[in-house]
């Protein structure tokens, strides 16, 4: 559903505020079979579920690619 305020279509000016699997997997750069398969073994993103659909934030996606930014920092050191 659009609503026209001042024949501008609000939605074509909407940020997207949640990203599905497919929309995930594509953002980070990995198959969307890689993203589940790490979130199963719990290594991947949080998820937050509405219905029966998973959905995560650009917010979440970057806390999770700090902590792995942190977490190779962190094997590098303990590798020197």
């Amino acid at each position: 559903m659009t609503v026209n305020i001042e024949s501008e279509t609000v939605i074509g000016r909407l940020p997207r505020l949640q990203f599905g699997f497919a929309e995930t997997a594509e953002i980070i750069g990995v198959p969307q079979s890689t993203l589940e398969l790490e979130c199963r073994r719990g290594r991947g993103p949080k998820f937050f579920k509405v219905g029966r659909r998973l959905f995560t934030t650009i917010e979440l996606i970057r806390e999770w690619q700090a902590a792995k930014i942190a977490e190779a920092d962190a094997d590098e050191i303990e590798a020197a």
